[in-house]
């Protein structure tokens, strides 16, 4: 038997990801911790203030203020106003991240159910898909309880996010290796790779799924998708096509 070991929930437990930066800013600022605030405020800049920002909205915002962004942006025409029927849960959620001291704590609370639980789920068909136990460790509930029972010190401090893990011993011996930079290349083949998902799915079944308009048919008839402006949303509605292709398709 294989098993494997991922670091699901580590970002979302202990603040990993630089957008969660922009609320601490204004707690460091509430708190009077100024010089904490500052180092936020130049990791968001180094980072990408405002792309920092709109993740951070698109985290935030009410569903309504989501729909409407979408709409500025030229996404919501692609989709209905469906609604699925929705079944019962089996489990009842634990509303006590809503209670939760920390305001800090209650938003990186919010991630876990929001795009983490997407991730985890992808993450199980794909180890299943190819026999391998999957094993996360941060998401071992005692874990989860004691970190969100502390202070933001333990996630966030000296702009520094996982902040905890980063003191350990094991990391700083191989601190020069874990903190180098992330390294990213062009390819050449960018456009031809995106025109290719664009061909792909002009002729995909899930243009036909009542989530979709036919303004998504009609634009993917262009080369509209195929421009920087639509690159997530490819990605995304890809993803999608691949999965109908690969789980459901050669099911039947």
């Amino acid at each position: 038997m294989k098993v494997a070991l991922d670091g699901q929930g580590a970002d979302e437990l202990l603040a990993g990801y630089k957008n969660y930066f922009i609320l601490m800013i204004f707690v460091f600022l509430f708190k009077g911790q100024f010089k904490q605030a500052l180092k936020c405020f130049k990791a968001q800049l180094k980072q990408g203030f405002i792309s920092s920002v709109i993740m951070f909205l698109r985290n935030m915002l009410p569903p309504f203020a989501k729909s409407w962004m979408r709409r500025v942006y030229g996404y919501e025409r692609f989709f209905t106003r469906y609604k699925a029927t929705t079944e019962p849960l089996q489990v009842k959620k634990n509303d006590d991240g809503k209670t939760n001291a920390s305001a800090f704590n209650r938003y990186l609370i919010e991630q876990h159910q929001l795009g983490l639980e997407n991730l985890l789920y992808y993450g199980d068909i794909v180890a299943m898909n190819n026999s391998v136990e999957n094993r996360s460790p941060f998401m071992d509930h005692r874990l989860v309880d004691f970190v969100f029972s502390r202070g933001d010190k333990l996630k966030l401090h000296d702009a520094k996010d996982k902040y905890v893990l980063r003191t350990l011993p094991a990391y700083q011996r191989f601190k020069a290796e874990l903190e180098r930079d992330k390294i990213g290349f062009s390819s050449d083949i960018k456009a031809e790779t995106k025109g290719f998902m664009v061909k792909e799915l002009r002729q995909s079944p899930i243009l036909e799924w009542p989530i979709f308009t036919k303004s998504l048919s009609d634009v993917l008839a262009g080369d509209t998708f195929e421009t920087a402006k639509y690159e997530r949303l490819l990605f995304r509605l890809y993803q999608v096509h691949l999965w109908n292709d690969i789980f459901k398709l050669n099911k039947n």
